[in-house]
């Protein structure tokens, strides 16, 4: 009897390992800058990207694999009054090897708002994901996640656009992220015109 309760243990164990999703959200879960850009290319601001990983409360047992996130996006000298708060749930298909990467827009943003920083990130209640704003699509390329939005992009009302797009790496100490906004009739109405922002990995001691 001992015999099998060693292994159902030890096969529970190793699904709890083999999750595929830690392996990005280790990525992820990471402070990172555009610093090193900003400063060789005048037209890049120098944008913080904070994820962290987050409690949910009342999350269904078909949800437990999945995983919650908390992004904070700021300028880095501003970086304790981000512009952007958003909640991200990432899911992957065994069938088809693809990530999803689902945005949301919190409620309250500013109660979340240096939750990353914090030494117990915030839980949130599961209900706040329930209606994603966008999914990003993401595929294990070698040693990198690749991908983006559908090639239709996603619905967007910011600064005259109708729709966004944005296609994304991530590497294992940096992201690559080129998100822009299109009007209805095609023209991009803003984000970066040039090529992709390039985020490196700040240094730990800056992040708890």
């Amino acid at each position: 009897m001992k015999l099998i309760y060693t292994l159902i243990f030890l096969a529970n164990f190793a699904q709890a390992k083999s999750n595929p999703l830690d392996e990005l959200v280790s990525r992820l879960d990471k402070l990172y800058d555009s610093s090193e850009q900003a400063s060789q290319q005048m037209d890049y601001f120098d944008v913080t990207l904070d994820h962290c990983e987050i409690g949910v409360t009342d999350l269904p047992n078909h949800e437990k694999l999945n995983k919650f996130m908390l992004l904070e996006q700021a300028i880095s000298a501003n970086r304790d009054n981000p512009y952007r708060v958003r909640l991200i749930k990432i899911e992957y298909d065994e069938i088809t090897g693809v990530f999803m990467s689902k945005n949301f827009e919190p409620s309250q943003p500013e109660k979340l708002i240096g939750g990353c920083l914090a030494s117990e990130p915030p839980a949130v209640a599961f209900s706040e994901f329930s209606d994603p704003k966008c999914t990003i699509y993401l595929e294990k390329v070698e040693n990198r996640f690749e991908g983006g939005t559908p090639a239709e992009g996603c619905f967007s009302d910011f600064r005259g656009a109708t729709t966004f797009t944005a296609e994304v790496i991530i590497g294992e100490d940096f992201i690559s992220s080129w998100d822009r906004g299109f009007d209805s009739q095609g023209n991009q109405v803003w984000g970066a015109r040039r090529g992709p922002y390039l985020f490196r990995e700040v240094s730990p001691i800056f992040k708890p």
